[in-house]
């Protein structure tokens, strides 16, 4: 019989009569042959999102933002996310950052230049969280991952000429 032993930072997820079994972190356990098993990490993944987008007013900004995300019930991650190899992390990473570029380009399709610079930390970074809270759920339907942190971290403007002219004017 196999042991299989986990790192603080992971968790150890068995099947067992057909349904999936955190054994927790920092696992060590003998195994059954043809029992099926996976390590889930469990520290803090960040996915980084990065777009440009023209505001209401016509004026292309540029926005960079993360999302700290953690898994917490590992079993309900590995039904969703196949943690076998890095696929499985990248592609909840790629959802994550999905559904924050998505919120984002509608928010600031929907305001000026100056209301996405001033409201950035407030409106557009509130936005964001809540359309990723409502794709990772709560519950027994959610990912099993919990939101440590999301930000709209910084805003640019794109075009050099008016980035000028407006620093020229404060």
């Amino acid at each position: 019989m196999p042991i299989v032993r986990t790192k603080p930072s992971e968790f150890l997820v068995v099947a067992e009569r057909g349904r999936l079994a955190n054994r927790g972190a920092a696992a060590s356990l003998f195994l059954r042959r043809r029992t099926a098993w996976v390590k889930v990490p469990g520290e803090q993944q960040e996915a980084r999102f990065e777009m440009t987008q023209e505001t209401r007013d016509g004026i292309p900004l540029r926005f960079k933002g993360s999302a700290v995300l953690r898994i917490v019930r590992p079993e309900a991650a590995a039904q969703l996310f196949d943690f076998s190899g890095e696929e499985g992390l990248a592609a909840m990473k790629t959802l994550a950052c999905n559904a924050c570029l998505a919120e984002l380009r509608d928010q600031v399709s929907h305001m000026t230049m100056q209301e996405c610079i001033e409201q950035r930390k407030t409106t557009l970074t509130g936005a964001v969280q809540a359309a990723l809270e409502a794709l990772v759920g709560a519950g027994e339907g959610g990912w099993g991952v919990t939101l440590d942190s999301v930000r709209v971290a910084q805003v640019f403007i794109v075009d050099q000429d008016l980035r000028r002219q407006l620093e020229a004017e404060t």
